[in-house]
C-alpha cells in the first residue's frame, strides 16, 4: 500500500513539474549592454587588472526545479599572480566565474578553477552549468580594459 501512495505522489509531482514547464513564458531578452554589465559585476570581485585572457560562453538558459527563467554566461579567465613580489603567468589553471541575469541585472553565481592550458577563447566548458559550451573572445575583460 505505501508503495502505490508513492507511486501516486510521484506521478502526481511529475505531471504537475510538466505543466509548469510548458505554461512557462519565453524568457526575458537579454539587455543590450549585458556584457558591459557582466564586466562590471566581476569587477566588484575580482582584480581585473590581473586578467590576461578571457572568454565568454553564449548564453545558456539557467533551470530551476520547474523552470528556466535566467539567462547564464560563463566567463574563463587566465590571470597573472603574484608569489611575493615575483609576478607570474597564468596558463595553468582557469577561472570559470558563472553570471545570470535576475530581472535584467548580472549577478556572480560563484566560480570555479579548472586545470588546463593555453588560451580561455575557444575553451569548451563543463563546469559551472556552462552546458559544454564553447567560449568567444571576451576582451573587454582583460586587464580591467574599459569598454570602447
Amino acid at each position: 500500500m505505501r508503495k502505490i501512495a508513492i507511486l501516486i505522489v510521484t506521478l502526481l509531482v511529475s505531471s504537475f513539474s510538466v505543466d509548469i514547464a510548458n505554461s512557462q513564458t519565453e524568457l526575458a531578452p537579454l539587455p543590450p549592454n549585458y556584457r558591459a554589465q557582466i564586466v562590471q559585476v566581476i569587477s566588484k570581485r575580482y582584480d581585473l587588472t590581473q586578467i590576461r585572457d578571457a572568454g565568454i560562453t553564449p548564453p545558456v538558459k539557467k533551470c530551476g526545479l520547474f523552470l528556466c527563467n535566467h539567462w547564464m554566461f560563463c566567463v574563463a579567465t587566465v590571470a597573472d599572480f603574484k608569489f611575493g613580489d615575483r609576478l607570474f603567468g597564468g596558463g595553468l589553471t582557469y577561472s570559470v566565474i558563472s553570471v545570470w541575469f535576475n530581472n535584467g541585472q548580472a549577478e556572480v553565481l560563484g566560480s570555479t578553477m579548472v586545470n588546463g592550458r593555453g588560451s580561455a577563447t575557444n575553451k569548451r566548458l563543463n563546469v559551472g552549468g556552462c552546458g559544454g559550451k564553447v567560449t568567444s573572445p571576451f576582451p573587454e575583460i582583460v586587464r580591467g580594459k574599459p569598454l570602447s
